[in-house]
């Protein structure tokens, strides 16, 4: 006979249902029921059943893993999809940009552009002589600036970034 005490071990099932084990060659079954009588089975009539529903935990175990790793993968391709979503929202904010700019300098273009076109299409600067008097003509004014004021605005333009 053994000196060492037996000793007890209780394990609870996910069921609810209890596991009791000792030291020695028995193990107590009971449910998981207050109160409830515990019964006794020899060790080795439940091991066959133990194993499967280890094997079986085993196998849960196994797919959930799986699932895991598809779950981390998927998560993956859409943080990376996310990703290249700013990078691409970022160029067309860029692009969207760099065009207003474009624009704005075009408009300035146009502007600048449509003043000289009104100064050499206002009548009154292109007419060729102004008669003061008898003795005295002057020239137009079309005549005088010889393309200054187009090259002046012309020039601003280029000057300006």
């Amino acid at each position: 006979m053994s000196m060492t005490p037996e000793r007890e071990i209780r394990v609870n099932l996910l069921d609810g249902s209890e596991v009791i084990m000792n030291t020695g060659d028995r193990v107590l079954f009971q449910a998981s029921r207050p109160g409830a009588i515990p019964l006794s089975v020899e060790a080795e009539l439940i091991v066959d059943d133990l194993l499967a529903a280890l094997e079986e935990a085993q196998q849960q175990i196994k797919e959930l893993q799986e699932g895991n790793r598809s779950a981390c993968e998927s998560r993956d391709m859409a943080y990376r999809s996310r990703d290249e979503a700013i990078v691409t929202s970022n160029q067309h904010y860029k692009q969207a940009f760099f065009l207003n700019e474009g624009l704005a300098e075009a408009q300035q273009t146009i502007a600048r552009q449509r003043e000289i076109l009104k100064f050499y299409a206002t009548q009154g600067n292109y007419n060729w002589h102004k008669i003061m008097s008898y003795e005295e003509c002057e020239s137009s004014e079309i005549h005088r600036d010889r393309g200054k004021l187009a090259r002046t605005i012309l020039e601003e333009g280029e000057t300006q970034p």
